[in-house]
């Protein structure tokens, strides 16, 4: 696409498993890379790295986690993976939201694929991770010397060590910390995550970012 459309040279942007194509893109294909946005998942599999710490900043209450394993059981073979899809993430809404009453500025839905593809959500997601097999991702980004910049809210704790992992390992990055968000600080606080990636992609790190380690 980038040849068909004769563009010598992109932005990235990549959220969760897009943080990992956009990271490895950069790293294989330099020159064709200015600047990187990533709002990452995890940069390796590890023993000390949780394989799924689960969306969530705290745990679930025992029942509601019951309820929430229930669903995901029930979720392939369901005459209704839509409702069932929806309750799940309802549930899940405190580990995306720091405020849940702003989950209704999300536009569109987890949930809106046909049953048919519902169906295989959790089997498409366990197979594309383990496509992965055992990584890290490391070696890889200390090569990428393009400006990146690593976004997360404060509210996902489970999240810190794999952000600053990533920091670390990027020898031309910063990370900007959207105060009071959860997983979506864009849908949260599009004030002030938007006009720091047009500052970023305009040549300039945004008020706030910092560089870890120094």
């Amino acid at each position: 696409m980038r040849e068909h459309l004769h563009i010598s040279r992109l932005h990235l942007f990549g959220v969760s498993w897009g943080s990992l194509l956009a990271a490895r893109y950069a790293g294989q294909y330099p020159q064709r890379v200015n600047r990187v946005v990533l709002f990452p998942m995890r940069a390796r599999s590890s023993p000390d790295v949780p394989a799924n710490p689960g969306p969530l900043a705290a745990p679930l209450d025992i029942a509601v986690q019951r309820r929430a394993d229930s669903l995901v059981a029930a979720w392939p073979t369901s005459a209704d993976p839509r409702a069932v899809c929806e309750e799940y993430w309802r549930l899940q809404r405190p580990g995306f939201f720091a405020d849940t009453v702003r989950a209704h500025a999300m536009l569109g839905s987890f949930c809106e694929e046909p049953p048919e593809v519902l169906r295989h959500t959790w089997q498409v997601s366990a197979a594309r991770l383990g496509s992965l097999g055992t990584y890290d991702l490391r070696p890889e980004l200390r090569q990428i010397h393009a400006p990146v910049l690593v976004v997360k809210g404060t509210h996902t704790t489970m999240y810190h060590a794999w952000t600053e992992e990533w920091a670390l390992a990027l020898p031309n990055s910063q990370v900007l910390w959207i105060e009071n968000t959860g997983l979506l600080p864009w849908i949260e606080k599009p004030s002030q995550v938007f006009p720091a990636l047009r500052a970023f992609y305009t040549g300039s790190w945004p008020t706030g970012a910092k560089r870890v380690g120094n």
